[in-house]
C-alpha cells in the first residue's frame, strides 16, 4: 500500500527555496527581472536594513539584526516578486503584507509565526500552492482572497478560526483540507466564488460536527472523510501488486516481466498524482476508474505478449549466426511490425510471413556452394531480384515473390 497517506499527511512548514539555511537577519527573494525589489515599508520588520542586494539568481536584503517581523504593507503591490524566503526570527506577519504581489508564485512561511493576517497574500494571482505552519492559530479576513492560481491548501490542527472572505475568489480551489478535530470558526463566505467542484476532506471521526457547525453546515454536502482518497489510492496499490504477481508467474521472459511491472508502477503512479490534483469526487472515481482499467489491460495483453516474444524469438533463431545485412534487415523489420500487432492472428501471420521471406536468402546464404546467374526477371509486383554472384554464396531479395530457377554446382 505505497504512499497510503500522501493526501492526508500533516504538511510541515514550508521547505527552503535554497539549500542553505537562511539567517535571522536576512530575507532572500527572487523577481521578474533579476533585479533588487525593495520594501515599501523600511521599518516593519523589528531591526533596520542595511543592505539590499541582488546576484547569483538570489536577492538578500540585510539588517543590522533578527527580522521579527513582517509589518503592514511590508511588499504591497511588489509585483516583480516572485518568490520570498522568511527567517524563523520573525513570529508575526501584518496586515497587506503580500497584498497584489501578482506574480508572486512561491512562499515560504516559518514556522515561528502564530497567525495569517488579513489581506496578506489577497491578489496574487500566481500564487498555486503555499504551506500553512503547524503554529498558525488565526487565518485574517481576506488572508488569501483572490489567488485564482490557488487549487488546493491545506489547513493544520492548530487553526481554530477562518475569517471572512479569506478564501473568496480562489476560482480554481477545489480541495480543502482541514486537519482540525474542531471545526475552526468560519467568518462570512469564507470560500465564497470558489470552483464549483470545491470539496472539503476532514479528520473521519469529525465529519458529522462539520457537517452540523454553523459556519459549515453550507458546505454539508461538500464535506467527505480524510481517507476517501486514501482508500481510492489503496485499491489501486492493491491491484498494482495483485497484477505483477501474476506478471511474475507468467512464461515472460524477466526482461519481458519487468517492462510490464515498470508499466504498472507508472500506471499507480500516475493515478496517485490524478487523485492527489483532483478537484471533485467525480474525478477521484474518474481517476480510479481508469487506473483500474489500464492495469487489467496490461494483465489481459499477456497472451499478446508472450506471443510476441516467441515470435521475435523464432525469428532471432533463424538468423542466427548470419551477418548478412539484408537479410537482418527483413527480420528488424518483421520484429518491428511484431512488436505492434494488436492481435495473435496478427503476430502468427507476420511471422510466418517473415520466415518465408528468410528461407531461401538463410538457406542460401548458409550453403556454401552456390555460383549462379545474374539478374532474374521482373517480379510481378516489387523490384526485380537481383542474385549476387559471390565467391561461396549468393544473397536472394524477396524470392518469394518471383518464379525462378537457380542453378547450383555440384559439389
Amino acid at each position: 500500500m505505497r504512499k497510503l497517506f500522501i493526501l492526508i499527511a500533516v504538511l510541515a512548514a514550508g521547505t527552503a527555496l535554497w539549500a542553505d539555511s537562511i539567517p535571522d537577519n536576512q530575507i532572500w527573494y527572487t523577481s521578474t527581472d533579476g533585479q533588487i525589489v525593495s520594501p515599501n515599508d523600511t521599518g516593519v520588520f523589528g531591526a533596520t536594513i542595511v543592505s539590499n542586494s541582488y546576484s547569483e539568481g538570489k536577492g538578500v536584503i540585510t539588517f543590522d539584526g533578527s527580522v521579527t517581523s513582517f509589518g503592514n504593507n511590508a511588499f504591497t503591490q511588489c509585483s516583480r516578486l516572485t518568490s520570498i524566503d522568511i527567517p524563523n526570527s520573525v513570529t508575526s506577519i501584518g496586515f497587506y503584507v503580500f497584498l497584489s504581489c501578482t506574480n508572486l508564485t512561491s512562499v515560504v512561511l516559518p514556522d515561528s509565526i502564530t497567525s495569517i493576517g488579513s489581506w496578506v497574500f489577497a491578489d496574487c494571482d500566481s500564487l498555486a500552492s503555499i504551506t500553512i505552519p503547524e503554529t498558525v492559530t488565526a487565518i485574517g479576513d481576506l488572508a488569501f482572497s483572490g489567488c485564482g492560481s490557488l487549487t488546493s491548501i491545506t489547513i493544520p490542527e492548530s487553526v481554530t478560526s477562518i475569517g471572512t472572505l479569506a478564501f473568496c475568489d480562489c476560482k480554481s480551489l477545489a480541495a480543502v483540507t482541514c486537519l482540525a478535530s474542531t471545526p475552526p470558526a468560519l467568518g462570512m463566505e469564507t470560500f465564497s466564488n470558489c470552483s464549483e467542484s470545491l470539496v472539503f476532506f476532514v479528520p473521519v471521526p469529525s465529519v458529522d460536527a462539520y457537517k452540523v457547525d454553523s459556519g459549515w453546515s453550507g458546505y454539508a454536502g461538500d464535506i467527505h472523510s480524510l481517507y476517501y482518497m486514501a482508500e481510492t489510492i489503496a485499491e489501486i496499490s492493491e491491484a498494482a501488486i495483485s497484477a505483477k504477481a501474476t506478471i511474475d508467474a507468467c512464461a515472460l521472459s524477466e526482461d519481458g516481466k519487468t517492462a510490464l511491472k515498470l508499466s504498472v508502477d507508472g500506471i499507480e503512479s500516475s493515478a496517485e498524482e490524478n487523485i492527489s490534483a483532483a478537484g471533485s469526487l467525480e474525478m477521484v472515481a474518474e481517476a480510479k476508474n481508469s487506473a483500474l482499467e489500464d492495469i487489467q489491460a496490461v494483465i489481459d495483453g499477456l497472451p499478446l505478449a508472450i506471443a510476441r516474444e516467441e515470435a521475435i524469438a523464432t525469428i532471432d533463431a533463424k538468423t542466427e549466426g548470419v551477418g548478412d545485412a539484408d537479410i537482418l534487415a527483413i527480420a528488424g523489420t518483421a520484429k518491428d511490425d511484431i512488436a505492434g500487432a494488436t492481435s495473435q492472428s496478427q503476430i502468427t501471420d507476420m511471422m510466418n510471413q517473415a520466415l518465408a521471406d528468410l528461407e531461401l536468402p538463410v538457406k542460401y546464404y548458409n550453403s556454401g556452394k552456390a555460383s549462379s546467374l545474374g539478374t532474374l526477371g521482373e517480379p510481378q509486383n516489387g523490384p526485380a531480384i537481383e542474385v549476387i554472384k559471390g565467391e561461396t554464396s549468393i544473397r536472394l531479395y524477396k524470392p518469394d515473390k518471383v518464379n525462378f530457377v537457380i542453378e547450383t554446382e555440384a559439389e
